[in-house]
């Protein structure tokens, strides 16, 4: 994206008039053109940017070993959760002792 923006771009600056003329129809559209791929360009570099720092971080989290859970550290517990559907309603409930 970053390419084809230099490109308009310098197709854009190739046909200006050293002594200066008015943005009409094909030069606008060059420049707009250019402009859209660029910012396209840059949300394609932040978006990149993101999903590395993402990762980096999800690779730091990461568990270098399992663990177990015991059950005897967490005690009794009880889960009640409501449950739609299109043809019922109801209440579903865990209890863990």
């Amino acid at each position: 994206m970053h390419w084809k923006a230099n490109e308009a771009f310098r197709d854009f600056d190739s046909r200006i008039d050293p002594k200066g003329s008015l943005l009409e129809g094909e030069l606008s559209a060059l420049r707009r053109t250019g402009s859209r791929f660029h910012a396209g360009a840059v949300g394609a570099y932040s978006l990149g940017g993101a999903a590395a720092v993402t990762g980096a971080v999800l690779i730091y989290l990461n568990r270098q070993r399992a663990f177990r859970l015991n059950p005897e550290e967490s005690g009794p517990s009880m889960v009640i959760a409501p449950t739609l559907d299109s043809e019922s309603k109801g209440v579903v409930g865990t209890v863990r002792f």
